[in-house]
């Protein structure tokens, strides 16, 4: 018998099935942002943090609360340090030196997403960590700490009681106001040295124990084993990026690879084959960019994008044709 030299992660076979006319909205760490933005790239219907990159379960399900409700930010809801005005409800790329300007940004991206959450059919949410900072003055979890002082912040971690009570509460409201809405969560295979080795491990098992019981609870809770991938699989240090805490991008290709077996409708998978000769066309840069001959190429793929619009009207390539033109 052939020996194995590495442990390959089990995926479980999916019930229910990504496609190219299925939105998805996908919140919580960085690591969302790679396989989200990897999808929205292959042109599905997908929306990608519209609250920023959000660690922790209790702030990530707070702001999904917000989208539910449909809630705009007034002034009130804003601090303001070291020049920028912020809300600890986003990551700091919604922070701005004009208030107005920073609730212009908060406000259009939420309602944008809380439109895009009354058409979506899936739900991805990547818990980062358990631990979290409250606020000593008013006792509120942040889901960023805009690097204000440290002794504003009480630090603590989550029990599984927590996550699970948090997450159910958001999960009951999404039953009543997005029936039949699948959910998929992810625990992040994103380190959090910053948290201590031990702390590290403490807050992902926190985070795992509780997805395996809102799987067992839910029957539209599912489990995509990101973590597990990363951890066991790709268990190797020349799978991450420079500072040995993020996936590479051959981690996150590979991880990407397995998402799509078992999550994604096979139906889409000729789509993405097109999507991605597209993205890598588009991508080249030529030696001599004003020569005749990159012209043609340039009114080529023009028409390729046209072609592929009307071979599959869910396709808006839109964007895709703006660069072309630009470049020519």
């Amino acid at each position: 018998m052939t020996p194995h030299f590495r442990t390959i992660a089990e995926i479980p076979s999916f019930p229910v099935k990504l496609s190219y006319q299925a939105p998805s909205l996908w919140m919580g760490s960085c690591f969302t942002e790679n396989i989200g933005g990897s999808l929205r790239d292959l042109k599905f219907p997908a929306l990608v943090n519209p609250f920023g990159t959000v660690f922790n379960p209790a702030s990530i399900h707070e702001n999904l609360s917000l989208l539910i409700q449909g809630q705009q930010f007034i002034q009130s809801d804003l601090g303001l340090a070291n020049g920028l005005h912020y809300s600890f409800c986003h990551h700091t790329s919604f922070s701005n030196p004009d208030e107005s300007a920073c609730l212009e940004g908060i406000n259009d991206s939420l309602q944008k997403a809380s439109e895009f959450l009354s058409g979506t059919k899936f739900l991805f949410l990547t818990w980062g960590t358990a631990w979290i900072y409250l606020l000593r003055e008013t006792g509120r979890v942040v889901a960023n700490c805009h690097k204000l002082p440290d002794k504003l912040f009480e630090r603590k971690l989550m029990s599984v009681d927590e996550v699970v009570r948090s997450a159910g509460q958001i999960l009951e409201k999404l039953e009543i106001s997005h029936p039949g809405l699948q959910v998929i969560l992810t625990v992040s295979p994103v380190r959090h040295l910053k948290d201590g080795l031990a702390e590290n491990q403490l807050s992902k098992s926190t985070l795992l124990l509780a997805a395996r019981r809102l799987c067992l609870e839910y029957r539209n809770v599912h489990y995509f084993p990101a973590y597990e991938i990363m951890m066991d699989d790709l268990r190797d240090y020349r799978f991450y990026a420079d500072d040995m805490v993020h996936p590479n991008s051959l981690a996150i290709q590979y991880i990407m690879d397995r998402f799509r077996d078992a999550l994604v409708d096979p139906s889409a998978f000729p789509i993405m084959k097109e999507m991605e000769k597209l993205r890598k066309a588009i991508g080249h840069r030529p030696f001599y960019p004003h020569t005749r001959e990159h012209g043609d190429f340039l009114e080529r793929m023009l028409r390729h994008c046209e072609g592929l619009e009307k071979k599959y009207p869910s396709l808006d390539l839109t964007f895709e044709k703006k660069q072309l033109s630009q470049a020519s």
